[in-house]
C-alpha cells in the first residue's frame, strides 16, 4: 500500500510538472530565449562595456587556461590578482588597452586576445515618431531596426534615414533604408553601441522615385545621394525599364545634382508601351502606361489606373507634356508641366490629355511651408480645406513690409509659382511665399 501511495504521489508530480511546462511554453514566458545569431563581427570601437558583460582572456601560444572576467553592477572588474578596473563608459577597444599591460606583466605572456563571451540582453529607450515609444529589451547583437519593430515601427511621418542612436561611445545616424536595400549593415548598428533610439519626423528634403522600379516611393535625401543610389533605395529598376530614358521631371536641362523636391522618372522601354499612350505614376493603384483615346481627360485615366491611393496628394497632381517638334523637325525628350490639374475645390481642371503625356500623383507630406516676410517662417501641419491666410497666421502673420493682397503659391511638383490672394486654398506640400509690397521694392 505504501509503495502504491508513493507511485501516486510521483505521478501527480510528473503530471503537475508537465502541465506547468506546457503553460510556460504557451505563454511564451519563463524560459530564457537564445540570443539571435550574430551577422557581423563586433566593432570594438563601438561596443559599450556594461554591467553583466563577461570578458574572456585567451593567452596566445601559452598553456595557460583562458581567464574569465565579469563586469560587476558598478561597471568594474574586481579581481584578486589583477586589482580593480573601472570600465564605466569604456568601449571594448579601450578595455583591451587598459587590461592588456597588466595581464602581460602578471602572466608573463607576449600576446593575448580579449573578447566578449556572448551576447546578452540590454534595455533600449525608443522615443519620437514610432507607434509605441517606451523601453524595450533586446540582445546586444540585435540591430536598431529590430527594437524599432518592437516599438510598432516608424510612423508614416517618421524618418527612416535620420534616426539617432545615442548613449554609447558616439552618437550614430541610423539609416535602415541603406541597410534594407543596399545591404549596408553599418547603417543599422548593433544595440551594443548605445542605449537610446530617437526617431525624428521626416526630413523636408525628399525626392520621389516613380515608374519602372520595384518599390516606387518617396525617399528622404541625404548628402551625397545620386540617382543610381536613389534607384537602388527604390528597389532597383525593373527588367523592362528604359534605363537610358531615366530623367528628373520638370528639369529644363538634364543632369545636375539631385535636390529636394525632385522626381526621378524611370520609363518603360518602348516595347512595353503603345505608340499612342499616356502614363500615370505615383499614388494610384495601378501606375503605368495606358492606351490613349481621343479627347481623353484626367478623370478617365485615374479611373483606369484604379483610382488614387489612400495617401495620394490629389491637389498637386500634375501633367507633364513633351513639346512639339520645332520648325526643323527636332524633338526633345524633356517634358514641361502643363499645370496642376486640381481646382481649389478638388474639381478637375477640364484639361484634355495628349498622346505621350505623363501624369504624376505625389504622396501626401503633411505640411505646408511658409517663407518670406512673416514673423516665423517654417513648416506647418497641413489642415484640409484651409486657405493660405490660415498658414500665414500660424507663421506669426505678415511683417509690416509684406504684401498683404498677393502671395506666391509654389507647387513643388510642377515647380511653378502662381500669384494669388491669401484666401486661395493651399494644398498639402505647397509653399506660400510672402513678398515685399511693390512700392517698397
Amino acid at each position: 500500500m505504501e509503495t502504491l501511495l508513493k507511485i501516486k504521489r510521483y505521478m501527480k508530480i510528473i503530471i503537475f510538472s508537465t502541465v506547468l511546462l506546457v503553460c510556460v511554453l504557451l505563454s511564451g514566458t519563463g524560459i530564457a530565449q537564445d540570443p539571435p545569431a550574430s551577422s557581423q563581427p563586433v566593432d570594438a570601437d563601438l561596443y559599450l562595456i556594461r554591467p553583466g558583460d563577461q570578458l574572456t582572456v585567451t593567452f596566445v601560444k601559452s598553456k595557460l587556461q583562458p581567464l574569465t572576467l565579469k563586469v560587476d553592477p558598478e561597471g568594474r572588474i574586481v579581481d584578486e590578482n589583477l586589482g580593480v578596473f573601472d570600465l564605466t563608459g569604456m568601449t571594448l577597444a579601450e578595455t583591451r588597452a587598459q587590461l592588456s599591460e597588466t595581464l602581460k606583466r602578471l602572466y608573463s605572456v607576449a600576446e593575448m586576445a580579449i573578447s566578449i563571451s556572448e551576447s546578452r540582453s540590454v534595455r533600449i529607450s525608443v522615443t519620437g515618431a514610432v507607434y509605441n515609444p517606451g523601453s524595450y529589451e533586446g540582445f546586444t547583437n540585435e540591430r536598431v531596426s529590430d527594437i524599432i519593430a518592437q516599438a510598432g515601427g516608424v510612423l508614416d511621418d517618421g524618418s527612416r534615414r535620420w534616426i539617432q542612436f545615442t548613449g554609447g561611445p558616439k552618437d550614430l545616424t541610423v539609416d535602415p533604408d541603406r541597410s534594407a536595400f543596399l545591404g549596408d549593415l553599418d547603417a543599422n548598428p548593433c544595440l551594443y553601441a548605445g542605449s537610446r533610439i530617437i526617431v525624428p519626423s521626416k526630413s523636408p528634403e525628399r525626392v520621389q522615385v516613380v515608374g519602372e522600379v520595384n518599390s516606387p516611393r518617396e525617399i528622404e535625401l541625404m548628402p551625397g545621394d545620386d540617382i543610381p543610389l536613389l534607384l537602388a533605395l527604390a528597389g532597383g529598376v525593373r527588367s523592362f525599364a528604359d534605363t537610358l530614358g531615366i530623367r528628373l521631371l520638370g528639369r529644363d536641362e538634364p543632369g545636375g545634382p539631385v535636390v529636394g523636391g525632385d522626381i526621378i522618372m524611370v520609363p518603360a522601354s518602348k516595347s512595353q508601351s503603345t505608340l499612342l499612350s499616356v502614363a500615370i505614376f505615383g499614388e494610384v493603384s495601378d501606375p503605368g502606361f495606358y492606351a490613349y483615346n481621343e479627347n481623353m481627360r484626367l478623370p478617365e485615366l485615374v479611373k483606369a489606373a484604379g483610382g488614387f491611393t489612400s495617401i495620394a496628394n490629389a491637389g498637386l497632381t500634375t501633367v507633364f507634356r513633351r513639346p512639339a517638334a520645332d520648325e526643323a523637325g527636332r524633338k526633345t525628350y524633356l517634358r514641361f508641366p502643363v499645370t496642376s490639374v486640381i481646382h481649389n475645390d478638388h474639381e478637375y481642371i477640364p484639361i484634355s490629355l495628349k498622346p505621350d503625356d505623363s501624369v504624376f500623383v505625389p504622396v501626401t507630406v503633411g505640411y505646408v511651408q511658409v517663407e518670406g516676410l512673416v514673423s516665423c517662417p517654417g513648416f506647418f501641419p497641413y489642415v484640409e480645406g484651409k486657405d493660405a491666410a490660415y498658414y500665414i497666421d500660424n507663421a506669426g502673420g505678415f511683417l509690416p513690409t509684406a504684401n498683404r493682397t498677393e502671395i506666391g503659391l509654389y507647387n513643388p511638383i510642377s515647380r511653378m509659382t502662381a500669384v494669388a490672394s491669401p484666401d486661395v486654398r493651399a494644398h498639402d506640400g505647397s509653399k506660400i511665399i510672402v513678398k515685399m509690397r511693390e512700392e517698397l521694392r
